[in-house]
């Protein structure tokens, strides 16, 4: 026998046994524990709501993104025909004569109409062939006066017509806040441009302007 060689590995006379029990056991056909089904199911579950909530913070995220965006150039329109067409917001007492006529009508029978206003109230008195009518608002009621002179309130529908035609009138839209009215885009063309209001209290009103001198035309 001969001598073993120098720094020679020693051979192993069994290999190594390898440990069973970390190794992954395949058992075909094996359920798993109920626990462990009842919490898959629970996760699934959970998901499908979790996902629909951020759906819908998504959508209401984006269309506030889009308001926001259209109430910021509504505003800038504004500017823009305070700012060409000179005017301002008419004082908080006033009074507009404006002459009424009817196509084809005799000159006798021509109309005028005054509208006037105050910190407190506002009037629309109409005079044609002789009668006058009044109507108008005082102490948040709107009332009407009949040819014969007889006074009376009337209804809620006629008050926010009424409170619309003041805030037209005052050029409220024309202040900084608008007095506090919704300020939104309109329908639009080539040559126009128009915005929706909505005075507080009061019905919707639309203004259309003129695309290129930003005038009122309607």
């Amino acid at each position: 026998m001969g001598s073993p060689t120098p720094n020679a590995e020693p051979k192993l006379l069994f290999a190594p046994l390898e440990p069973q029990f970390l190794r992954p056991v395949s058992t075909p056909g094996r359920r798993r524990p109920a626990f462990y089904r009842r919490a898959a199911a629970m996760t699934r579950a959970l998901r499908i709501p979790l996902l629909r909530r951020l759906a819908c913070v998504a959508t209401i995220l984006f269309a506030a993104t889009g308001c926001r965006s259209d109430s910021t150039l509504a505003k800038r329109i504004l500017n823009a025909h305070r700012r060409s067409a000179g005017v301002r917001p008419l004082a908080g007492a006033q009074v507009i004569r404006l002459a009424l006529s009817a196509t084809g009508a005799a000159p006798a029978e021509a109309g005028t109409e005054q509208i006037e206003w105050d910190a407190r109230a506002y009037r629309e008195t109409i005079s044609s062939a002789g009668a006058t009518t009044v109507l108008g608002i005082q102490g948040g009621k709107a009332y009407f006066t009949d040819e014969d002179g007889v006074t009376r309130v009337v209804s809620e529908p006629l008050l926010a017509e009424l409170t619309t035609r003041s805030y037209f009138w005052r050029r409220a839209y024309l202040f900084e806040d608008a007095e506090r009215a919704g300020v939104a885009l309109g329908p639009a063309d080539a040559t126009r441009v128009s915005l929706s209001l909505a005075p507080r209290f009061g019905n919707a009103l639309t203004l259309t302007f003129d695309r290129r001198t930003m005038q009122l035309v309607g």
